[in-house]
């Protein structure tokens, strides 16, 4: 009974960062890595930024606030409060689990499709294994079907 209680006291965005510091909290584990965060963390993190996203800049609502591990644990970063911050849901997605040297170098990168000669930026998954030089699958398609240059 005590457990209704308490969530029913909670605000949405209390709830939200529960769920979001829950989640980290499980992928840290899953992951073998170490950390903890908590939902107050979380708070103390989006208030620190004063609402701003981190990359961007953009002023965001609590309903629209994301958190990112800086150093991806793929990249070997740590569930900790110094490895978070708080951002926009576009950036958390752009940023994905690339590092901060790799979302600069992706951010500057610019192709020019060898089927149309249009400017796209490839997925970063596709430029790193040596692919990214159509804009589209429909320009892959016109060249013969191959991903990788002719």
């Amino acid at each position: 009974m005590t457990s209704l209680v308490s969530r029913t006291r909670q605000s949405p965005f209390q709830r939200r960062l529960s769920k979001l510091a829950a989640a980290h909290n499980y992928k840290a584990r899953r992951l073998g890595q170490s950390g903890r965060t908590t939902a107050p963390d979380l708070a103390r993190i989006y208030l620190v930024q004063d609402a701003l996203c981190v990359y961007c800049s953009v002023e965001m609502s609590q309903e629209g606030v994301s958190f990112d591990h800086v150093i991806p644990f793929s990249h070997g970063g740590q569930n900790t409060t110094d490895n978070l911050v708080a951002c926009c849901i576009t950036c958390q997605r752009t940023k994905y689990t690339k590092n901060p040297q790799e979302l600069a170098e992706w951010q500057r990168l610019i192709r020019y499709c060898i089927g149309c000669g249009g400017s796209f930026r490839p997925r970063w998954a596709d430029y790193k294994r040596g692919f990214g030089f159509y804009c589209s699958r429909a320009c892959s398609g016109r060249a013969g079907g191959s991903m990788s240059p002719p």
